[in-house]
């Protein structure tokens, strides 16, 4: 498991987010979080939202399966998926951290 993924009911991603970015993509890592700059500003929650069609999209899940759980006016945020997504979230984990 990486050093940003969190096991439990459910499955945790601890994020360091770059708002008001030129494009959504993965940057590697920040310390133990996973480094993500997303073209949103951090107002109104359209960051937030921004992040979790970004997550959805790249991973292949529904939004709706994803939760915000920590961070909502914060740039480290902790996204939660439900135990079902693990394998994919792990999948594209490796292929984004290659």
């Amino acid at each position: 498991m990486y050093d940003c993924l969190t096991t439990g009911s459910d499955v945790q991603l601890h994020l360091h987010i770059v708002p008001r970015a030129k494009k959504s993509a993965v940057l590697g890592m920040h310390g133990a979080r996973l480094k993500i700059s997303i073209a949103a500003p951090p107002n109104d929650n359209a960051a937030n939202d921004a992040l979790i069609e970004f997550l959805a999209a790249e991973i292949g899940v529904p939004k709706r399966s994803l939760t915000l759980v920590r961070g909502q006016a914060a740039r480290q945020k902790t996204v939660s998926f439900p135990k079902e997504c693990s394998v994919r979230l792990s999948e594209w984990l490796k292929t984004v951290l290659a």
